[in-house]
């Protein structure tokens, strides 16, 4: 009996010592990845790259490894997203919200960190991937996006299933949203850049299949007075590098314009061009070149999912335009402003000539398509590099072997799946956006934005000097200092005792972090202490365009009317972009003279957001106090609280009867002449007796073109239409001042539904913009 008592015992303390064993075995699994999380930290003690970030540098936010290793349950293959040469793609959630989490490796992983961050802390955009933020710890360098829920085009063109699922219409906005990205990225960002690797794995698309262009670990700045650059390693994916750029080491915009009109041929085929190079014996450019030279039916080349659709004219014009992205010559490409356009308008196109890499096929002969570089190339496991140049040989030798070198780096270029460019780069190069600090620096700003002292910018301002004040707001005074580095800066001082002071500090570092274009003024840093709030920004060398209409001295040339006309389309692409490039959209809401001011090139750069307003894209408006200046607020502004960006298109019309007249939006002084102190009613008065000379500037009365001066009066009445909706979008003014805007066809409109009325009998349709002046809280002249 004691015998059995024991073994019972034994047998229970047995069992409960495994239930104890599987019971620590499943918490320790729970808690793996902070377990990780936590041996990760303590390793990286003295092991970042960054040791602290600037509040506010972009909207970019610096995670905790912790943090990252948590949200992807220590980085699982269940959670992998994708996986590419430079890194691992992740799903994760931080704070609620789902996103893309990529952890970089490789020999150049420091510099490919570097690089993005900077790139997309200057870079926003709504066809561009938002970075939320990077983590940099214990050898780790980990980038944060948005999450693009219908993944990559990529696994569209691979997955039959998915494939069907894009009509031609999600096609035709797919190929539009690239090309808006790429045309920011080319001609509206603060500097020009190349991209340098645009493949179907780089472009994703969001709930909606909005087009986003990411990965920008091997974009390069570009200069846009050179005509190309040249480069040490060809950065880029077999099947979409240009032929300058695989044969010559020579990259510019157009390198990209090559790889996007690869991208619109495979969205048209539904197919990857290294399957199509497999499976056909021809490559897909020179498919669609015959295809379309021969007039053969579209439903040879086409997707079959789209065999069915019934827009054939707007596919083949694609495919045109696809065509002459991918031409030999760069220079015989369209930039991505004019491929833009071409998708957008429906007139006849030009026709396009052989594509790049075309030999002889079928009767088809292009003797300026590959030429005979003197380095053949060298293939080093997953990287190609080009040797130095041969020896100069005798003309017999260079023709022997010439077809055999061409077709097979052809071959190798157009048709090698999987196989991807590794791009070395120089720390200490030339193009750098930004040096990593040397052994003993404590911080590195990301982006453009700097937190300076107090005490920096009193030394740069001689501690605020009256002398200095080169400009004075609602809020604040604006000084001109020197920074120890030499380069000049404005120092907006904000006023500690005005009410929107705070305020407009806030709007004006958020704004910095929504948007960049290179009309748009960037913020280069700031100082925050708790008596003072200053921004400093780049130092604009000719002032505002108000200062030149006004404050002129007489022996300083005036501005000509192509400069005003300049100023007139530069501040037009920086509006346009607020509108319709942000996500959401920005409403400047104070749009004047003296807030755009000119650079040493004379090019129009907007600034002033202390009184931005944020507006969904979707929605038509928003309601709230009136904010701006007498003279340019739209009258269902002042009527309602109404705002949109068409209030901003009212403004901008004011702006250009200001660089038309060289007068003041509202001047009391009129009055002494029985005139309108609004300028938009004195303009359409004399415009109503028919005294056109007398509207222009007497600084330009003996030196202008009357039809120059005219076009723009029109747009200015556009822009200034009673009702909002008849008002244009900034988009279609830049169109119009380009002169390829349809601009006479609105002017017919507008003269057949709007009647002059005398200034001194005016309909009831027009509101007096004087009106009810004292019950509205307006923000004053600034």
């Amino acid at each position: 009996m004691v015998g059995l008592i024991i073994n019972i015992f034994f047998t229970t303390i047995e069992i409960l010592l495994v239930v104890v064993a599987i019971f620590f075995h499943w918490v320790g699994q729970e808690n793996k990845p902070t377990a990780i999380a936590v041996k990760l930290e303590e390793e990286s003690d003295g092991d970042e790259l960054h040791k602290e970030v600037e509040a506010g540098s972009g909207d970019a936010f610096r995670y905790r490894l912790h943090d990252l290793v948590v949200a992807t349950n220590c980085f699982s293959d269940d959670k992998k997203l994708g996986k590419g040469g430079f890194g691992v793609v992740y799903k994760g959630l931080l704070d609620g919200q789902t996103v893309a989490i990529k952890k970089l490796y490789g020999s150049t992983v420091e510099n490919d960190f570097a690089n993005e961050v900077s790139l997309l802390s200057t870079l926003k955009h709504e066809n561009l991937i938002k970075l939320l933020g990077f983590c940099c710890e214990a050898g780790h360098y980990i980038l944060v996006y948005e999450y693009a829920s219908n993944g990559d085009l990529y696994h569209y063109l691979i997955d039959e299933n998915k494939r069907q699922t894009l009509t031609w219409e999600k096609r035709f906005e797919i190929i539009k949203g690239f090309a808006t990205g790429l045309s920011y990225l080319h001609h509206n960002s603060q500097n020009a850049i190349v991209h340098c690797d645009l493949k179907p794995a780089n472009l994703l698309l969001d709930e909606h299949h909005h087009a986003k262009i990411a990965d920008f670990g091997l974009s390069r700045a570009f200069d846009m007075n050179q005509t190309h650059k040249t480069t040490r390693k060809v950065p880029g994916t077999m099947g979409y590098i240009a032929p300058e750029l695989f044969l010559k080491q020579q990259y510019s915009t157009r390198s990209d314009v090559y790889s996007y009109g690869i991208l619109i041929l495979e969205t048209l085929a539904g197919c990857t061009v290294q399957r199509y190079a497999q499976v056909n014996q021809e490559t897909l450019m020179h498919v669609m070149w015959k295809q379309w030279k021969d007039k053969r039916p579209l439903t040879e080349v086409i997707d079959s999912y789209l065999r069915d659709e019934c827009q054939q004219d707007q596919i083949m014009s694609c495919i045109i335009i696809g065509l002459l992205c991918v031409q030999h010559d760069p220079k015989k490409r369209p930039n991505m402003k004019h491929a833009l356009e071409m998708l957008n308008r429906e007139s006849p196109l030009p026709e396009p000539a052989f594509p790049a890499f075309f030999e002889v096929h079928e009767g088809y002969c292009d003797s300026r398509a590959i030429q005979l570089q003197s380095h053949p190339i060298v293939l080093e496991s997953n990287s190609i590099q080009l040797q130095p140049p041969l020896p100069p040989k005798s003309d017999k030798s260079k023709i022997v072997g010439i077809g055999a070198i061409v077709k097979a780096r052809a071959a190798l270029l157009l048709s090698t799946p999987a196989l991807t460019l590794t791009w070395w780069r120089h720390r200490k190069r030339q193009d750098h956006f930004f040096d990593v600090p040397a052994e003993g620096d404590t911080e590195v700003h990301l982006g453009q934005l700097n937190q300076f002292s107090l005490r920096e910018l009193r030394h740069a301002t001689n501690n605020f000097s009256n002398k200095y004040i080169i400009g004075q707001g609602g809020f604040g005074k604006v000084y001109k200092g020197r920074l120890s580095d030499g380069s000049l800066v404005a120092v907006k001082r904000l006023e500690e005792k005005s009410p929107g002071g705070e305020r407009q500090f806030q709007v004006e570092v958020e704004s910095f972090g929504m948007a960049m274009h290179r009309n748009i003024l960037r913020l280069r840093g700031f100082c925050v202490t708790p008596t003072e709030r200053l921004l400093v920004y780049p130092y604009m060398v000719n002032n505002s365009v108000a200062s030149w209409l006004r404050d002129r001295a007489m022996n300083v040339a005036p501005l000509d009317l192509l400069t005003r006309r300049r100023i007139a389309l530069g501040t037009a692409q920086g509006l346009s972009y607020l509108h319709e490039g942000c996500r959401p959209k920005i409403i400047h809401r104070d749009i004047k003279a003296a807030n755009i001011l000119l650079d040493e090139h004379f090019e129009a750069v907007l600034g002033d957001f202390g009184l931005t307003k944020l507006m969904d894209n979707e929605d038509t408006h928003v309601t709230s106090a009136v904010r701006g200046t007498i003279g340019h607020i739209p009258p269902e502004y002042l009527s309602t609280g109404k705002v949109s960006d068409k209030s901003d298109v009212f403004s901008y019309g004011i702006l250009l009867l200001e660089l038309i007249t060289g007068q003041r939006a509202f001047d009391l002084a009129r009055l002494a002449n029985d005139d309108d102190v609004m300028l938009l009613d004195w303009v359409k008065g004399l415009l109503w007796d028919r005294r056109f000379g007398w509207i222009i500037d007497p600084d330009l009365r003996n030196n202008f073109i009357e039809i120059e001066v005219e076009s723009l009066i029109q747009i200015a009445l556009l822009c200034t239409r009673f009702s909002p909706l008849q008002r244009p979008m900034m988009s279609e003014v830049v169109k119009m001042l380009e002169g390829d805007g349809q601009l006479a066809e609105r002017w017919e409109e507008f003269q057949n539904m709007e009647v002059y009325i005398h200034r001194r009998h005016r309909s009831d349709m027009y509101i007096d913009s004087t009106a009810n002046l004292c019950a509205m809280e307006l923000s004053g002249p600034r």
